[in-house]
């Protein structure tokens, strides 16, 4: 039975949210100027905890963030970091700058700088970083990355170095070469290492992955070198079974046992959805070759509202005594009419998942308030917590954010037409969409700063884009149909 106080059933008026990258999804995108934090040693008294500023240039590109500290026994804000960005003409980053701050000098110090490099496709090609050495205050080399790509743009090559200080040369570290199919799928991917004492590159790790004909990833293998035979053996692979609308249905986990010489199930995992798409069951199971079977280990249940959003998120464990699962701890989101979660409350159980005894009551365990601004964005953020003591809830920390007078646009308009279906916003793993008109070759996606960051061919029908190395945030993806062109919005978690 699940135990909720009439104060804990209150807090479901409060307003906060964890996604406030929904909130931030305009055309006109504000930049944080600031932000201070304060931390509360009472009920009615709190003292400043830290605080960071933030510098743009006209074009809306970060030049500096600095961050303090409170420093209670001079009650003066002292320094930690600051880094200085600067960028060229199509904004990208040229060069990192990290300060530390000196307490003897009372100022800041050069500790380290990244200086970048981009090809005529606007990839990275060089990343070189250095450390300044505070006896001759030079800067003195530290790591190096270079990079390759084919005529797609697709990442075939990359090395890293290290400076060897002794011979004040680069000695390669690391080294990965990737091959892709027609479609541009990564179908394998070889790692070696340097051996100095041999002066040769040595096989590391290699990976093989297949797809299915909608370019879903169905199998992946991952061997280790063997150096007694100077051959590749197995290690581990995963074969995942693909449903009717490419979403993983089940995936199960091999590693490679060299006494059987022959794969060896250990971990499977089965996956539900509702009709659009959205996740609604993940199950685990550990292999137990001792009954030859698969044992339940644990299940995440998930939720969601008319509209779509998700509104919980429940967690069990599996108890072996009784053969039954217990719910362990659960998220909870209340929406409101924009889709915007206004409420998120963590509920904790008591539970015992090595014995009998059902216990089986929730409480919460501390919960975050937020206010927002009509654009969507944070301006304040309180922090409650369960006191230990009396079990009341106790404001613990308070975080004010104020906004830079730079609101930039980065030029892309959003077409909202319903020729498209993009699901699921926001989206992890992959993008999928489709269209009722005939698709025209390509799409394209687009950060937040208006920067293309990936082309992928379309096919008739239903496409699917692989999206898990992005970086979570929002982004645009225009698709070209036969009779027009579609541009939409969509959230990288």
């Amino acid at each position: 039975m699940k135990n909720f106080n009439d104060q804990e059933t209150s807090i479901r008026q409060l307003i906060f949210s964890t996604k406030e990258q929904f909130k931030a999804a305009f055309e006109n995108i504000s930049l944080l100027d600031s932000t201070y934090m304060h931390v509360f040693t009472s009920p009615s008294d709190s003292v400043f905890s830290n605080r960071s500023h933030n510098a743009y240039d006209a074009q809306g590109n970060k030049t500096s963030a600095i961050d303090y500290h409170w420093n209670e026994t001079t009650t003066k804000w002292i320094g930690s970091k600051k880094s200085e960005y600067a960028f060229d003409a199509n904004r990208k980053d040229t060069l990192w700058i990290l300060y530390a701050w000196n307490n003897t000098s009372n100022q800041w110090v050069i500790n380290q700088k990244r200086v970048y490099a981009f090809g005529s496709n606007g990839k990275d090609t060089l990343l070189t970083s250095y450390r300044m050495d505070p006896t001759t205050n030079k800067w003195v080399g530290y790591e190096k990355f270079e990079y390759t790509y084919n005529t797609k743009g697709e990442e075939t090559f990359y090395i890293s170095h290290r400076w060897d200080t002794a011979t004040n040369k680069w000695i390669g570290t690391s080294k990965y070469e990737n091959t892709y199919d027609a479609n541009g799928n990564n179908t394998l991917s070889i790692s070696y290492y340097w051996d100095a004492p041999l002066n040769n590159w040595l096989g590391n790790s290699k990976f093989e992955n297949i797809y299915d004909a909608n370019g879903n990833n169905t199998l992946w293998i991952s061997y280790d070198w063997n150096t007694n035979n100077n051959g590749w053996i197995g290690s581990s692979k995963q074969v995942t079974d693909i449903d009717a609308n490419g979403k993983d249905k089940t995936s199960i986990f091999y590693f490679w046992n060299t006494a059987v010489n022959d794969w060896i199930a250990s971990t499977k995992n089965e996956y539900a959805y509702d009709a659009n798409g959205n996740d609604t069951l993940s199950v685990s199971f550990n292999w137990n070759s001792s009954i030859n079977n698969w044992v339940a280990k644990d299940k995440f249940k998930y939720t969601y509202d008319t509209d779509g959003k998700e509104n919980s998120v429940i967690y069990y464990s599996w108890n072996p005594t009784n053969n039954q699962w217990v719910e362990t701890f659960q998220y909870e989101f209340i929406n409101d009419a924009e889709g915007y979660t206004e409420l998120y409350i963590n509920i904790r159980y008591n539970v015992c998942v090595c014995c009998s005894d059902d216990v089986d009551q929730g409480f919460i365990s501390g919960f975050i308030v937020a206010t927002f601004d009509a654009k969507g964005n944070i301006l304040l953020e309180k922090d409650y917590e369960r006191a230990q003591t009396d079990g009341k809830f106790e404001l613990f920390s308070k975080s004010f954010y104020y906004y830079s007078i730079h609101d930039i646009s980065n030029g892309i308009q959003v077409t909202n037409s319903e020729i498209v279906k993009l699901y699921p916003n926001p989206a992890k793993e992959v993008l999928n969409f489709e269209s009722t008109d005939n698709l025209a070759g390509v799409c394209k996606l687009y950060n937040a700063n208006g920067q293309l960051v990936k082309t992928i061919q379309t096919v008739s029908g239903m496409n699917t884009c692989n999206i898990h190395n992005l970086k979570t945030g929002l982004y645009y993806i225009q698709i070209q149909t036969k009779n027009s062109i579609v541009t939409q919005k969509f959230i990288k978690e």
